[in-house]
């Protein structure tokens, strides 16, 4: 995705960052999204105003055009602060207090300004007032303008203010002072399983001046990762020239949106988990512990986890079985551990040039690659020494273990305290021309080891050695699998990690709930496990911002701080599981009393904060009443008088507390008007006055013929 917006909350609760968001939890769809384009542009102020002071940045205005906007975005609890706009000469313009506007717009019109206003409250707490023209008689005076914000009570505020005038190369809109660069992730980057691209400048091995710079608004991380973005060849919709070249987060986007296939391709993972995780812990290629591009962990502001890498990427979940018959092209990608120098004056299949490994949790692959074919079906030695306790005290030169690959075989020995000792540990070896590939148990997995390779000839004595190297962490964890159950009252959490080359007992999950202020609500960690679940209880009906969980998971060497998953936005989702009437025909009439009834069934129920049935026709506005219900079974009860006669489509719907809906179909209802009781009740009328009438004279004329 390349649309860029900065109308709304940014701080992933905006509409489209929601269905990002959704998609990747529901459908297992991992969205690329352009980060924005403001890293260098005069967009963006921040500032913080104590409790009882005011502060404002200075904005320029020129000719604004149409669709230009001004927008306010600040947490508060007291919601008592003024947005205050100081225009070049005049009265300065105050809006009130937050609290009296918010949830309402209204028509800014004076001598200097005359604009839409929005106030709104994020499902995360963040205040937003925006301020809009978006009509050609709409005005913004030209000028210098001070904007800002007065806060006259409580906490000290941050504020951040956007200027927008359709494109982040005008100046029509610019500030003038607390200018800041960072927090200038556009939305839906700003969604919180979005995989947010900065543009890395290949020309200046760096980010590019302009892309946009994390965190996000309330403190959340973000860019996600880095791709090339500048000056790339891209099609032109001019028909005299086929191409372009162009600079932006939305050309770094699309190079990170192939990776993400490719990633799919090896993985067929459906959760996403697997995709974006992978992605992030290829980043920067197997190099740590140097400055960007390599791997950065925590993601920086600017880089992300760092440059993407897209063969890294892929090996992390590409599988490379350690057996006979794998090739050196199927080790693509694998760099050399260990490497030595050509020697003439050796056989050249006794002359070592690079070694490659391959490690998993329980076992090592090593390709050693020779000038020449290597033969060691007779007296030729291939020794493979191993420190898995990394002690140089024990065994020989520290080496604990030794493979010796000779007459065809792969034999391994421990050091048993004077020399060494046929191991109980298997090995098996190939070759592919001129590599040699070995398969080896693990004897300590928990520790990552030394190794030194060298040949041997009849002679026994080393014909060419390499030195140690110890085989450091190659393979970040990744996330198979991040759940969130709902029941009436608790969220049932749940992950499952993974890590080619530690076990179990080399892994910790740290977990973590935080409120929409990003405050610490409960918190836990799990060591020496791939896997770990906890169940988080909360009251519903105190919930007031939407909560999310955080998780980190680490292999000692390497964590990763995985993004926010609200916790009322999960795999568990707000459905209706069915919706019915009584009856598909009501009747409306003087004395008719039948109503509209049936019964909603809704799942994930306690997510809901509203339930409703819709009643459409056409021509006319849908007619939406209230549901009320217990335990996720809502009563139907209505009575049908404001529905005049005709044909109705009936729907249940219901909303989330994070504001997406769900509807079903109920079926087709007749009003029917029935005005049978009327007359019925008009004939008995009839008939009650007629014998009223006639009932003395029937009565005389009986008296009349008894005298006779």
């Amino acid at each position: 995705m390349s649309f860029s917006s900065y109308v709304g909350f940014l701080d992933g609760t905006d509409l489209e960052d929601l269905a990002v968001s959704e998609a990747f939890l529901k459908y297992g769809t991992v969205s690329t999204v352009a980060a924005g384009n403001l890293g260098s542009r005069p967009k963006h102020a921040h500032f913080d105003v104590s409790p009882g002071t005011n502060t404002s940045a200075v904005l320029k205005v020129s000719s604004v055009p149409d669709a230009s906007l001004l927008s306010f975005l600040w947490r508060s609890d007291d919601q008592d602060e003024h947005v205050f706009l100081k225009p070049p000469s005049g009265n300065t313009i105050d809006l009130g207090a937050f609290s009296s506007l918010v949830g309402s717009s209204q028509v800014i019109e004076t001598p200097n300004l005359f604009a839409y206003a929005f106030a709104d409250e994020s499902l995360r707490g963040m205040n937003n007032l925006l301020i809009q023209i978006s009509e050609d008689d709409h005005n913004w005076t030209d000028g210098n303008w001070d904007v800002g914000i007065t806060n006259p009570s409580g906490d000290t505020v941050a504020v951040d203010i956007y200027a927008w005038d359709g494109n982040w190369h005008f100046s029509d809109f610019a500030f003038m002072s607390h200018i800041d660069y960072s927090r200038t992730i556009s939305a839906p980057g700003t969604a919180d399983l979005a995989v947010t691209v900065a543009n890395y400048n290949e020309g200046t091995s760096d980010i590019d001046s302009g892309s946009s710079r994390g965190p996000r608004i309330d403190g959340t991380k973000k860019i996600t990762v880095a791709a090339p973005g500048a000056s790339i060849l891209a099609a032109s919709s001019n028909i005299q020239s086929l191409w372009i070249s162009r600079t932006g987060t939305s050309m770094a986007t699309p190079h990170v949106a192939g990776l993400l296939a490719l990633i799919r391709q090896a993985s067929s993972g459906v959760t996403g988990w697997t995709d974006f995780t992978a992605l992030t812990a290829g980043t920067g290629g197997p190099a740590s512990d140097q400055p960007p591009p390599s791997h950065q962990s925590p993601p920086l502001d600017n880089w992300g986890y760092g440059l993407v890498d897209s063969v890294w990427a892929v090996r992390h979940v590409l599988d490379l079985p350690l057996v006979a018959g794998t090739t050196i092209e199927d080790w693509f990608g694998i760099e050399d551990v260990l490497s030595s120098p050509e020697d003439l004056a050796v056989d050249a299949g006794l002359d070592i040039l690079n070694v490659k490994s391959h490690r998993a949790a329980t076992e090592i692959g090593l390709a050693v690659t020779s000038r020449g074919n290597p033969d060691y079906s007779g007296a030729n030695v291939l020794s493979i020494h191993l420190d898995w306790d990394e002690n140089t005290a024990t065994g020989r030169n520290g080496y604990e273990i030794l493979v010796n690959v000779t007459s065809g075989v792969a034999t391994v020995y421990e050091w048993e305290g004077v020399s060494y000792s046929p191991s109980s540990l298997s090995a098996d070896w190939w070759s592919d021309n001129v590599t040699v590939f070995l398969r080896l148990d693990r004897s300590n997995p928990n520790k990552r080891g030394y190794v030194s390779v060298s040949t041997s000839n009849s002679t026994m004595s080393p014909i060419d050695q390499t030195g140690p190297t110890l085989l450091l962490n190659q393979w970040r964890p990744i996330v198979e699998n991040l759940t969130v159950e709902i029941s009436e009252d608790s969220f049932d959490v749940s992950i499952e990690v993974s890590d080619r080359d530690d076990m179990p007992a080399n892994l910790s999950i740290a977990w973590s709930i935080i409120d929409g202020s990003l405050d610490l609500m409960d918190s836990g960690v799990s060591v020496g496990t791939n896997s770990t679940s906890f169940q988080y209880d909360v009251a519903m009906e105190d919930y007031d911002f939407i909560h999310s969980v955080l998780f980190n998971v680490s292999d000692a060497d390497y964590w990763s701080i995985l993004p926010p998953v609200m916790l009322s936005q999960t795999s568990t989702y707000l459905r209706i599981v069915s919706a019915t009437l009584d009856s598909q025909v009501v009747r409306v009439g003087l004395f008719v009393t039948e109503h509209v009834t049936g019964e909603v069934v809704v799942e994930g129920y306690a997510l809901a904060q509203a339930v409703y049935i819709s009643f459409q026709t056409a021509g006319a506005l849908p007619l939406n009443l209230s549901l009320a219900g217990t335990l996720g079974i809502y009563q139907i009860d209505i009575s049908p008088a404001a529905l005049a006669a005709g044909e109705y489509e009936v729907y249940a719907a219901a909303v989330s507390q994070s504001g997406a809906s769900v509807e079903l179909h109920m079926g087709t209802l007749q009003i029917v008007e029935d005005n049978s009781m009327v007359v019925i009740l008009g004939a008995g009328i009839g008939a009650l006055i007629i014998l009223i009438y006639f009932a003395p004279r029937l009565r005389a004329g009986k008296r009349g013929d008894a005298m006779d």
